[in-house]
């Protein structure tokens, strides 16, 4: 491994069996090379935890280390807590266990953050892949079409950066990650490397606050600058059970975590 720095792939999975192989082979894949990799199976109720531990030898060849953990049903915001208390590495990269990361996302993370003292986050591009792994693109109603040219969002970043367009502006943009421009909504795509001493200062993960996603980035915000790479480095797969098609629910989650961030702000 040399004199390269840990990195930590932290995977919460739940009822994934079709695509967390994938997932998996994605790390293992990875252009760079110190890598551990940890994995809790939520309690699935399908076969995930046979495909997770079916690569325990591969993972051994390859990866510096590896954790596999199968807990009864907990919630994503515990499954998190867990899985960052078990992560060993100067950076922690995030992955969900239905997509796929590019084979060369963790080196260019991991070379952005080295080189960048003053940034806490890198995050790159999320290209669309459908149930069977097909690179696709979404029509305006976020339907998954095939002729590119027939699409209005290429990726599920340019879905984000359109929506955030008139508050933000370009996630090139100086103002991309900052503390106020998230406060309002989460916008940040999936497949992000977090410094380790970072989470550390976090208070971690919580139920009152169940948009976890939006709640973590407001945190890491109040620590340090993120970055938006202009690379493809994270494959966001849309299928028929992806939690953010519940609106309503989604809806609900923001509202409270929104509530309990503000109870943060006014307990300081």
């Amino acid at each position: 491994m040399g004199n390269t720095p840990k990195v930590s792939v932290i995977i919460p999975a739940y009822n994934h069996e079709k695509y967390v192989g994938a997932t998996i082979e994605s790390i293992l894949n990875q252009t760079y090379k110190n890598i551990e990799l940890i994995i809790i199976d939520d309690g699935s109720r399908d076969k995930t935890w046979d495909v997770i531990s079916s690569y325990e030898k591969q993972c051994e060849e390859r990866l510096a280390g590896f954790v596999f953990k199968r807990q009864e049903n907990s919630g994503t915001c515990v499954t998190l807590n867990r899985l960052t208390s078990l992560a060993t590495g100067k950076y922690v990269f995030f992955i969900a266990s239905d997509d796929i990361a590019s084979s060369e996302s963790v080196e260019l993370f991991v070379k952005f953050l080295e080189q960048n003292d003053d940034y806490v986050l890198v995050v790159g591009e999320n290209p669309i892949i459908d149930e069977e792994g097909r690179r696709c693109y979404w029509d305006i109603n976020r339907n998954n079409v095939y002729d590119s040219e027939k699409s209005v969002y290429k990726t599920f970043t340019e879905f984000l950066e359109k929506a955030h367009i008139k508050r933000l502006g370009s996630f090139d943009s100086d103002e991309f990650g900052t503390y106020e421009s998230l406060f309002s909504g989460n916008y940040i795509p999936n497949g992000y490397m977090i410094r380790k001493d970072v989470l550390n200062k976090i208070h971690g993960f919580t139920k009152e606050a169940p948009l976890e996603d939006w709640f973590l980035v407001l945190q890491v915000a109040k620590y340090g600058r993120m970055k938006f790479l202009r690379e493809l480095t994270y494959y966001y797969r849309w299928h028929s059970f992806n939690t953010i098609k519940n609106k309503e629910q989604v809806s609900a989650a923001g509202k409270k975590t929104f509530l309990y961030e503000l109870s943060v702000l006014r307990s300081k």
